[in-house]
């Protein structure tokens, strides 16, 4: 992980544009070698992802468990 990311320093809104430039559609090709690592997260559709991103590094739990 991007050290940057778990800066406490940073702002909710320099978090979230951070997270934002870092994301991407990824093809099954290249996510495939992470999943079958067992390190993939499923977010639900209905979920914004960079909002859970946050709350995995804030250490939000209550607001990502379901």
């Amino acid at each position: 992980m991007d050290p940057d990311l778990i800066n406490p320093k940073l702002t909710d809104e320099e978090l979230f544009q951070k997270l934002n430039g870092e994301t991407a559609q990824l093809s099954w090709k290249e996510l495939e070698p992470h999943f079958a690592r067992g390190v993939v997260i499923r977010v639900a559709p209905e979920l914004d992802l960079i909002e859970v991103a946050m709350s995995f590094i804030r250490d939000e739990s209550t607001r990502s468990r379901h």
